[in-house]
């Protein structure tokens, strides 16, 4: 059933893409935008992805997913980083959008190539792009992820690890990836605030990234609070319902447009922890 009805979305295109902001904690900066799918489904309206990848990656439509994916990232990308110019004081000038990408997109498809097409089209830099996947997904087959993930970051994409801490990964699984950027698991940042143990890992998630030169991304940040103690820890980015939900590409568009950096801005005024990471600047 769910499998005709993901045949039909993909023919009728009733998918759209909806962009996250993630922003640079010490000076409110938007450094860049999560792009999240979501599906129109004329029965039950927007549908989360939780709802529906799955189903995807068990019928094989994911590739499918994916490639509309990377074409609506062709035509959604320029359109965003264009917005952002006109913000300059407040949106960094190496604006980038990340997208989500599945073990079976690396090992079943020619992502990277999927990818180069997508770009020549356009004509986006590839350092403007992202790909992210989950630490568990790596799991699956950490050699054949490496060597797709490797074939991307030689072509100037980004690789990011999302939902760190979860899936369970070894170190020396790790420092086969060509990563750029450790998100930091949203079941973590939730609680640090009231759990020490939770705190001590994010902290430790922080360390490992500035030990292996790659910048970290807190997901879930729900406060203010959670925000400045964050960059207090030395966490590069921030993404979550503080800095605003996913939101269709029309109000994303407008808010790279007005996006307000003092706003945002969390620095380190109340104080930083005494152990906390040097956390590289790049992005």
């Amino acid at each position: 059933m769910q499998e005709r009805a993901l045949r039909r979305a993909l023919a009728r295109d009733e998918f759209a893409l909806f962009l996250q902001p993630i922003v640079r904690l010490a000076t409110g900066q938007l450094a860049g935008f999560e792009a999240l799918i979501r599906w129109h489904d004329p029965e039950r309206g927007l549908v989360s992805p939780a709802s529906f990848i799955p189903a995807a990656e068990a019928n094989g439509l994911i590739l499918a997913v994916t490639a509309w994916v990377i074409g609506a990232i062709g035509r959604i990308v320029p359109r965003v980083l264009e917005a952002g110019l006109r913000a300059p004081a407040s949106v960094e000038p190496s604006l980038f959008v990340s997208f989500n990408v599945t073990a079976q997109d690396l090992a079943r498809s020619d992502i990277c190539g999927l990818v180069d097409a997508m770009l020549r089209r356009s004509g986006i830099a590839p350092g403007a792009l992202k790909l992210e996947i989950t630490e568990s997904a790596l799991m699956q087959d950490p050699a054949g992820a490496a060597a797709a993930l490797a074939r991307c970051r030689a072509a100037g994409l980004g690789i990011a690890v999302d939902d760190f801490g979860t899936g369970y990964s070894s170190l020396s699984h790790l420092s086969t990836l060509p990563i750029t950027t450790l998100k930091v698991d949203r079941a973590f940042v939730r609680a640090m605030l009231a759990e020490p143990r939770d705190r001590r890992i994010v902290q430790t998630i922080l360390r490992l990234a500035d030990e292996i030169g790659v910048v970290a991304v807190a997901e879930g940040i729900e406060g203010r609070a959670e925000a400045e103690a964050l960059a207090a820890m030395g966490c590069a980015l921030g993404q979550g319902y503080h800095f605003g939900r996913p939101m269709p590409e029309a109000d994303a568009l407008a808010a790279a447009a007005a996006w307000n950096a003092e706003a945002w801005r969390c620095g380190l005024s109340r104080g930083a922890d005494q152990d906390r990471p040097r956390v590289h600047a790049r992005a």
